[in-house]
This record gives structure tokens, sequence and C-alpha cells, in this order.
């Protein structure tokens, strides 16, 4: 049976991220697993860094009580799908839980 290790989180704080704290601490609980939340921001955001890394420290506080986590804030010239993939590359992640906005699970 597959059994992720580490999870990664994605977010961008739309409306479709919040109810991702309790998928993300389901899954954590269920396997064990680390969980790493994730906001990519672009280099000169509208919203100050120390905003988004306040929203990011303060997501799903309740939820994910007790288990494993990481926030990452990264600050990018680059894409945000671009990011995300680099991040996974570089820190082992098992699994990737993500909205898809409500545009389906294909079309983006």
């Amino acid at each position: 049976m597959f059994s992720p290790n580490q999870l990664l989180l994605p977010l961008d704080f739309s409306e479709y991220s919040a109810p991702l704290s309790h998928l993300a601490a389901e899954f954590a609980r269920r396997f064990g697993s680390r969980l790493t939340i994730l906001h990519v921001a672009p280099l000169f955001p509208e919203t100050s860094p120390d905003t988004r890394r306040s929203w990011l420290d303060n997501f799903g506080t309740e939820e994910l009580a007790g288990l494993q986590v990481e926030r990452v804030l990264v600050c990018t010239d680059n894409d945000v799908a671009s990011a995300i993939v680099n991040y996974v590359h570089q820190n082992e992640t098992d699994l990737i839980l993500m909205a898809t906005h409500g545009y389906g699970p294909f079309r983006r």
C-alpha cells in the first residue's frame, strides 16, 4: 500500500483553499505523514510578504493541531507551477494535495 511520508499542500488563499486544511489533516493523520504548506508569491506582490506570511502561519491552525507541519513561503519571479515543481523535486515530496479552482480535473 502507498504510504506517503511527505505531503505538500500548495495554497493560493483563494476560496478553494480553505477546505483543504481538513483534507490535508486527514491524510497526514491517516498516514502519519509530515505536511508542508507552501505558498508561492510573486517577487513584487500586491499584498506584502509579511501579510502573506501571517496568512500562511494562521492557515488551518485548529485542523492541523498536533501534526508535523512546516509552512514555507517562496517568493519568485517564475510562474507558480514551476516554483511548486521545483519545490517538489528539491524536497522529496510523495503526494501533492491541491485544489482545482473549480475548473474540473483536466482543464488547467
